[in-house]
């Protein structure tokens, strides 16, 4: 604003000089006609040095996007980029809920651990298991020996809405007494409101 008023101030002042030489021609008595074009030139280089960064930075301004302004793919990328706080101690609680569910003996509330979009790659199954039908037949067996787990060694990676724990689990099977030791592999992701299991991969020690 400052710089437009003293620019206002230098043009009419100027304009005005210019104006009275042409009505009194008596000037180019005193100053010649080439110094009269070199500082009406020079007046406006001066000029538009003044203007043309105002001009600029209302422009920047102008054509600035301010986050409220972000389109709406963009808003969207800003939104899924937002990450779940957790634990490493809430991570490996999800195991307990996931063991509390075989107690149950149902198959379809262990298979509610699970993402739609997951794997089952199971202990005693060469049959990778992706629908809830394709688990809920896997843990429909398995539930029948009434198994329950137990971790020996765990190890959890935290990610932005992502989790890992891998480990040593042993089974016991109430109905027959036997024990299974084996490695286990669950990566979880929070889906908004819950964490689910996105894949899961047990299988049995290889050395006895």
């Amino acid at each position: 604003m400052c710089r437009r008023s003293v620019c206002k101030a230098i043009v009419s002042f100027e304009v005005c000089t210019i104006l009275d030489s042409n009505r009194d021609l008596g000037v180019y008595r005193d100053v010649s006609y080439l110094e009269v074009v070199m500082r009406t030139i020079l007046f406006f280089i001066f000029a538009a040095w003044i203007v043309m960064p105002t001009v600029s930075y209302a422009q920047v301004g102008k054509d600035s996007t301010s986050p409220g302004q972000l389109a709406p793919g963009a808003a969207k990328g800003a939104r899924m980029e937002s990450c779940k706080a957790t634990t490493e101690a809430e991570i490996a609680s999800l195991f307990d809920r996931w063991n509390q569910s075989l107690q149950t003996g149902d198959p379809h509330k262990v298979v509610a651990n699970y993402a739609k979009p997951s794997i089952l790659l199971p202990t005693v199954s060469n049959k990778p298991r992706l629908t809830p039908a394709e688990k809920e037949d896997y843990f429909h067996h398995f539930l029948e020996n009434r198994p329950s787990g137990k971790i020996d060694l765990r190890n959890v990676e935290l990610g932005c809405n992502t989790a890992v724990d891998a480990g040593l689990y042993t089974f016991t099977f109430a109905k027959t007494g036997a024990t299974v030791s084996g490695r286990y592999t669950y990566t979880y992701r929070w889906n908004g409101s819950e964490w689910l299991i996105t894949s899961h991969h047990s299988s049995a020690m290889p050395e006895k």
